[in-house]
């Protein structure tokens, strides 16, 4: 591996805004098509996209050395956009918390994380297991119970009007239930004729 490889790839250009909200999906789109597919990148470790807008740049951290290898050479065959210029940073991982004593801290930034798209379907997926059929069991609280003839009575009258209760026998013949009750109009109440 050449010595001059490091994790950090530089992406500057004298012709296009490089940070520009239209050119960084071309990035995006680049990196899954070039890059991602290519190789397994974690949510632990991801490539970083590090915009730095006042300055006109953008920094590529890798995982490693093996795909900012890659990202280089694939970045100089087949570019996102056109007028890029690509360089390796000096020194190895500007994002690693153990050289923030030795190094400047990075400027104002946004940051991209990058990660390879899910296997489909993942490496768990059981091909041998089928969905179970639907339960034939009824829920709890259905009552369920054989019904005789429907009967009906007023269950109050005004001048207003009344409401009339359908309801059916229950199997022992005790006469109307409120379980079997379905009312047309809801019970008036006593205070309904109370005026403020």
């Amino acid at each position: 591996m050449d010595s001059l490889v490091t994790d950090t790839i530089i992406v500057t250009s004298n012709k296009v805004n490089i940070t520009d909200s239209s050119t960084l999906p071309l990035f995006n789109e680049w990196f899954l098509k070039h890059i991602l597919l290519r190789f397994r990148v974690e949510e632990s470790n991801p490539i970083k996209l590090i915009i730095l807008r006042n300055f006109k740049r953008c920094l590529i951290v890798c995982p490693d050395h093996i795909i900012s290898e890659a990202v280089m050479s694939t970045m100089k065959e087949t570019p996102p956009c056109e007028d890029l210029i690509f360089n390796y940073s000096l020194t190895d991982s500007l994002g690693n918390a153990t050289l923030e004593k030795d190094y400047l801290k990075v400027p104002e930034h946004e940051k991209l994380y990058l990660i390879s798209p899910p296997c489909s379907p993942p490496p768990e997926f059981d091909y041998s297991k089928c969905e179970d059929r639907p339960s034939m069991k009824t829920h709890a609280h259905e009552i369920l119970r054989p019904l005789h003839k429907a009967t009906s009575f007023v269950a109050v009258e005004s001048s207003v009007g009344k409401i009339t209760v359908d309801t059916c026998d229950d199997i022992d013949n005790s006469g109307p239930t409120l379980e079997g009750v379905r009312t047309a109009l809801p019970p008036k109440s006593i205070f309904d004729d109370i005026e403020d």
